[in-house]
């Protein structure tokens, strides 16, 4: 009896060991980053490794809900008129990308002809084909300025994020491969927000308690989804005295930030328009993308279909194989001194 109490005993403090060891190890993945940084180093976002883990917590814990079934919607505080035939104005009947479609019809003529070069040229070229016709285009244009006019006359704070930022610093407009636009705004006014965007005359505003709200025109085709495309994804953020992070879960690798990093806002070429960004984009961009100008990447998400792509579908270039094809920013300097952004398709200004 005494020696089968000794080996209960000597399992238990085993065990207790063990639990102990394992509670030190994950202390020390908790507080030293470096520690931490390695052993998750596949499931944390890029721009997470610098944050504290208390940080960490509080991002991954304080998630967006909104009990918009339980508070009817409200009147608009700011009214906005809209003349849906605007949108047959010149400055959004754009043509999407030429230079794009000369160059891959070049390489299909190549390619028929036999050239395996161009084969394999083009197969990579429209990996990165624009998702958006024409007539994709003019809407999206027409719709994040009405978005644009009716946030400015109910004084709503709202931003570019994820890859609508990295958009403006890079293409000063959207990645010309991708098919949507990131904003986020404050989750304390969405209330306002939703009496606000809600009632915009022509345009439907989808709002889900936990995820990303949609804004988008309301006569546009039907889908697989219950909103249409295309549209503008709107994700939530809140802040304390120091920091603001993402809400929803969707934003949540694309906004955590010092807020002195972030406000006050300023504003980016974005196609047609000059829109509100990070006080610091190009640094808030890099912590989420790393070297940007150098690597591009495919889109994980296709809005149009709702399809998304996994790891291994992804495909990323050197983004000098795309300067020929599509606008990228570059940096001169001018005779004050002063950086001066240049848009550039094929070494030529645009």
């Amino acid at each position: 009896m005494k020696l089968v109490n000794m080996r209960r005993t000597g399992k238990a403090f085993c065990f207790w060991r063990t639990l102990k060891v394992a509670a030190l190890l994950l202390l020390l993945i908790f507080v030293v980053i470096p520690i931490r940084n390695t052993v998750l180093y596949f499931a944390l976002p890029r721009l997470w490794m610098g944050l504290s883990s208390p940080f960490l917590i509080k991002i991954m814990t304080h998630n967006q809900y909104f009990p918009v079934e339980e508070i009817p919607l409200g009147k608009s505080p700011a009214p906005i008129e809209v003349d849906l035939m605007e949108l047959q104005q010149e400055r959004f009947q754009l043509k999407a990308y030429p230079t794009f479609h000369t160059k891959a019809k070049a390489l299909k003529e190549k390619a028929d002809r036999g050239d395996a070069v161009a084969r394999k040229d083009l197969e990579e070229l429209m990996r990165f084909k624009p998702q958006m016709s024409d007539e994709d285009r003019a809407v999206f244009l027409y719709t994040l300025k009405v978005f644009s006019q009716a946030c400015k006359a109910a004084n709503l704070t709202w931003f570019l994020i994820s890859g609508s930022a990295l958009g403006a610093v890079r293409h000063h407009g959207m990645i010309p491969w991708d098919d949507d636009v990131d904003i986020v705004m404050n989750g304390s006014e969405w209330i306002t927000i939703r009496n606000t965007l809600g009632n915009v005359k022509g345009f439907d505003l989808f709002t889900p308690s936990y995820n990303q709200w949609k804004f988008y025109m309301h006569d546009l085709p039907e889908g697989n989804r219950p909103f249409k495309w295309p549209n503008l994804d709107i994700f939530f953020f809140a802040e304390d005295d120091t920091y603001i992070w993402a809400t929803t879960w969707g934003a949540k690798g694309s906004l955590a930030n010092k807020k002195a990093d972030v406000f006050p806002l300023t504003t980016k070429k974005f196609e047609i328009f000059d829109l509100p960004v990070a006080r610091f984009c190009k640094s808030v961009v890099t912590a989420e993308y790393g070297d940007y100008h150098s690597g591009c990447k495919t889109a994980e998400y296709v809005h149009k279909t709702n399809e998304k792509y996994g790891v291994s579908s992804l495909v990323s270039i050197d983004c000098k194989k795309l300067h020929e094809v599509y606008p990228f920013v570059f940096y001169a300097t001018a005779s004050d001194g002063a950086i001066v952004e240049q848009l550039q398709i094929n070494g030529k200004t645009v």
